[in-house]
């Protein structure tokens, strides 16, 4: 029984790293409407220029580290790209007459086009250099698109700590008064928009391993503990 567990152990040792690639990562972001244009009364309160003014905005982006298909880099700066849709977003608009909440993969169906990106700066240029964190979901097809993005920046604090697209922070305009940080989402066809831009309150980014149930790992070691008996016993005489 002991060469079983030891053997059962040694098999989920093995396969964890191998398992266990990809980061997910979530942004959430915060803040309210300083502008926004309606051209289609997408919003539901009508046509024209700041039908939402301050609302209050909740966004999100998500991604796994694995799923970006190539990055430029220098040494102050990391630009992840791919003409994939791999980073998927929502938005929440809540005023005091309306609440909707939409995704970009959904509104767009028929989307071919993709302009998925993330874009970090760690003490670029001149000192104080220029740290930045932007990211983009942004799908197109024949008949229109949608796109959400937001940024953070600073030249006076050290919000980025590396250009590993797996990094986590968490910022707020309370505590880094010197900083900017702004979100924008549109709506668009050939002769229409619908858009917003707020000004950000809070902005952080989470990541958690996606590491497989412990139920899975251990039938993954037993099984290559039975393995292990069968071979014992095939040599046997």
């Amino acid at each position: 029984m002991k060469n079983i567990a030891r053997i059962g152990l040694l098999g989920i040792m093995l396969l964890s790293p191998i398992i266990a690639q990809a980061v997910p990562i979530t942004i959430t972001a915060t803040g309210k409407i300083t502008s926004s244009s309606d051209d289609i009364n997408h919003f539901g309160l009508g046509t024209g220029s700041n039908t939402i003014l301050d609302a209050s905005i909740t966004a999100t982006w998500s991604f796994d580290t694995d799923n970006w298909g190539y990055v430029s880099e220098s040494p102050t700066s990391a630009h992840y790209q791919s003409t994939t849709n791999w980073v998927d977003s929502t938005v929440n608009i809540d005023t005091s007459t309306i609440d909707i909440n939409f995704s970009v993969s959904d509104e767009v169906t028929d989307a071919d086009t993709f302009y998925d990106q993330v874009f970090l700066k760690d003490e670029d240029g001149s000192d104080p250099g220029l740290d930045r964190y932007f990211v983009v979901d942004h799908n197109s097809g024949p008949n229109g698109g949608v796109v959400s993005y937001a940024w953070i920046f600073s030249y006076l604090d050290n919000i980025i700590t590396s250009l590993d697209v797996a990094q986590t922070l968490s910022w707020s305009a309370d505590d880094f008064t010197t900083d900017i940080g702004t979100g924008h989402f549109r709506f668009f066809d050939s002769s229409a928009y619908a858009w917003g831009t707020y000004r950000l309150d809070t902005f952080t980014i989470t990541s958690s391993s996606s590491v497989p149930e412990p139920s899975i790992l251990l039938l993954l070691g037993l099984g290559l503990a039975g393995l292990g008996i069968k071979r014992r016993k095939s040599f046997k005489v």
